[in-house]
């Protein structure tokens, strides 16, 4: 059995030490269903193949399903993801 590898793990800790920690938020959340479909397309092609199948497409067919109303009413209502 091969061992791991683990000399990079100070470094790591640190990164996510530092990361938890800003102040950055990140990109805002989308407003715009087209372009919410057009970013999760973009970025699929990058994802390793079983996150493609497994989180990139299932949730681009619930983004098709919902469209663009119903994904704007939840950005206005997010408690109604809550509600049964």
């Amino acid at each position: 059995m091969s061992t791991v590898n683990l000399s990079h793990i100070d470094a790591c800790t640190q990164d996510a030490k530092l990361a938890w920690g800003s102040a950055v938020a990140g990109p805002a959340d989308p407003t715009d269903w087209g372009d919410m479909i057009a970013a999760v397309q973009a970025a699929q092609r990058y994802l390793p193949l079983v996150y493609r199948h497994q989180f990139a497409e299932p949730f681009l067919a619930t983004l098709g399903a919902l469209g663009a109303e119903d994904l704007r009413a939840l950005q206005e209502r997010p408690s109604d993801l809550l509600t049964p």
